[in-house]
């Protein structure tokens, strides 16, 4: 029997005793238990069951969770603290860095909190203009996961047609609790009379705030016989032709707009002003955004849908959830000539599912089935046998946890798996890591705003991280994300790396910084700074040295060429707050650009967005 509180739950003790405590103690006790002790608690007895459903004894674990939000105002928008729990550990742990490697410029998603609800924006390549980072860093929305009130999720993915922002709804999955990539994929809605899927894919940890789904949602209105998890093609069994084939016909006729909101602000802003202007700022932000969430999850229920294309054959009048009809996408997807490629009678259906498994048909002698023909009938097989397994096809966005290698911070992507987004590991500042995090810097000197009359500065993102060597402790500078119009090296490369446990004896090269006092040097270190000797993918590299600031901030410099990157630590969610928004991309490639280039996939994207790259001042307009 499990203990809580060094009580079983079970016993009569327990019941006789936990059950007198006043509201306000179960509410202290239940900071200092886990979730799961608080269903246990639950379980106990009628009197504690009612007792563990308060809002007192669910606030202290959404504060446990310590997403730095406002969980009062949060509150109004759900049923109570528990839903909001719910909704919480459903999602908290998409916050961070996620990356694509193509193209090598704007493919870097930030994932962080709105209002009950978490989104994704890309960071825009930009420069740094004659405020510097004062007016905040440019971004585009990707992605948005709104809690209902009761907790459940709904997803909207962000696009751009037509010089129309546009709302894909879906739903949201996690298969991990700890997950390093994001997949966007299409899955058939095997219970089509529900927004929400019934099987839930939340860990252990959020078990005890899950629902048990209703009759409506466990019962299905057909009789066909279900297929296990096993037996069931999943949408990366497909070709990756195939998958963006699909993706890209299901996205148009599910599309949402929504005049007045496609525009605004996804999370509260800040302005620097004096603090009751910046708090009715705050106040005001809210309540718009409260306003936003109820439009949006209203149509996510209850839209009824109308085509992009315009196609009489599609059914528009349906809710915005139930996605778009199999039958649709399969006369559309498969010509009508290769009808008569199907399943031959004489091949097992497991053999053949077996094929359907493996990646893009490179195994028939293997499975037997050279018969059946080439790879590419076998490929339109297993995406009719995809696109039958239900009635209506919807967008997913997937969550999961790969087995990944890691070149220092960088993940090393799967070619096969396209339309994803993959987590950067990053660590946090302690004693011993001191410079660990997320930092900016530009190069040259002073470091900083540029004068009025020049052209701003490209703005480097870097990713400091420590890593045990032969050599000792390296400090390692990891480019994610550069500003410029074509990157002059790779994202994932060490812009630098400094050795912590050797000091250097080189003079830093200026007296004065930008303000003309004294730059005042802390401490300084050895190292190599990354050098084009060997070519864009496998540059070489050049000594250097790592100066501390007494001001906060780092400074790495070639000994040859007496080039300086400078950089300050960064507050992402801050440069976001006071930032300007940018439109996205077309829906699916918003997502993830596919296109291998390495050049800007903003820089022509609006008129807003070439100003502001050119390092010119940027409005406070959203």
């Amino acid at each position: 029997m499990a203990a809580v509180g060094g009580l079983e739950c079970g016993s009569s003790s327990s019941r006789g005793f936990l059950e007198d405590f006043p509201d306000d103690v179960l509410a202290l006790v239940s900071a200092m238990i886990s979730p799961q002790d608080v269903m246990r608690l639950s379980a106990t007895c009628r009197k504690l069951r009612d007792a563990c459903s308060a809002d007192k004894l669910w606030l202290p674990q959404c504060e446990r969770i310590n997403c730095g939000i406002d969980c009062y105002s949060w509150r109004k928008g759900v049923d109570s603290y528990r839903a909001l729990y719910r909704f919480m550990i459903s999602v908290r742990s998409l916050v961070g860095l996620w990356v694509h490697q193509n193209p090598e410029l704007g493919n870097l998603v930030y994932v962080t909190w709105g209002f009950v609800s978490v989104v994704g924006v890309r960071i825009i390549p930009q420069e740094v203009g004659p405020r510097g980072l004062d007016t905040g860093l440019l971004w585009s929305p990707v992605f948005e996961i709104l809690g209902h009130p009761d907790g459940s999720l709904a997803l909207f993915l962000h696009g751009r047609e037509n010089n129309k922002d546009f709302y894909y709804p879906g739903r949201f999955s996690q298969s991990s609790s700890e997950p390093n990539v994001l997949l966007l994929e299409a899955e058939p809605l095997l219970r089509p009379n529900s927004p929400l899927s019934a099987e839930t894919s939340e860990d252990s940890a959020g078990e005890e705030c899950t629902k048990r789904p209703s009759r409506s949602l466990r019962v299905s209105g057909n009789k066909e016989k279900r297929k296990t998890p096993s037996e069931r093609i999943t949408f990366q069994h497909l070709g990756s032709g195939d998958r963006r084939r699909v993706l890209e016909n299901l996205a148009p006729h599910i599309a949402l707009e929504v005049p007045g909101l496609a525009s605004g602000a996804l999370f509260p802003r800040r302005n620097g002003k004096k603090q009751k202007q910046q708090l009715d700022l705050y106040q005001k932000d809210l309540a718009m955004l409260a306003e936003r969430r109820v439009r949006l999850l209203s149509m996510y229920r209850f839209a009824k849908l109308t085509s992009q294309m315009q196609d009489p054959e599609l059914i528009t009048h349906r809710p915005s959830c139930e996605g778009v009809p199999s039958d649709y996408l399969l006369k559309h997807l498969v010509k009508p000539a290769d009808e008569k490629d199907t399943q031959p009678e004489d091949v097992p259906r497991d053999k053949f599912r077996s094929a359907s498994f493996k990646g893009d048909g490179t195994s028939l002698a293997d499975n037997g089935l050279s018969g059946m023909g080439s790879s590419a009938q076998l490929k339109r097989l297993r995406l009719q046998e995809f696109l039958k397994q239900s009635k209506n096809v919807g967008l997913l966005l997937h969550a999961t946890s790969l087995n990944l290698e890691y070149y220092r911070t960088w993940p090393i992507m799967y070619n096969n798996k396209q339309l994803a987004l993959y987590k950067l590991p990053e660590q946090r500042p302690v004693e011993g890591r001191d410079y660990a995090g997320l930092w900016g810097g530009t190069f040259g000197w002073p470091p900083g705003k540029t004068n009025e009359d020049k052209s701003g500065r490209p703005l480097f993102f870097l990713l400091l991280s420590y890593d045990e060597s032969d050599e000792g402790r390296l400090l390692i500078a990891t480019k994610i994300l550069e500003g410029t119009d074509y990157p002059s090296h790779p994202n994932g490369s060490a812009m630098f790396t400094a050795k912590v446990d050797e000091f250097s004896s080189e003079p830093f090269p200026w007296e004065t910084g930008s303000d003309g006092l004294p730059v005042d040097i802390l401490i300084k270190f050895q190292g190599e700074g990354i050098a084009s000797g060997y070519g864009f993918r496998y540059p070489g590299s050049k000594p250097g040295d790592l100066f501390v600031q007494g001001d906060g901030f780092l400074s790495f410099v070639w000994r040859e060429s007496k080039a300086v990157l400078t950089m300050e630590r960064l507050d992402l969610k801050g440069l976001l707050e006071i930032g300007e928004r940018v439109p996205a991309l077309p829906h699916i490639a918003n997502f993830a650009d596919l296109t291998v280039s390495y050049t800007n996939v903003f820089a022509a994207s609006s008129d807003v967005t070439l100003l502001s790259l050119k390092g010119l001042e940027v409005s406070d307009r959203w």
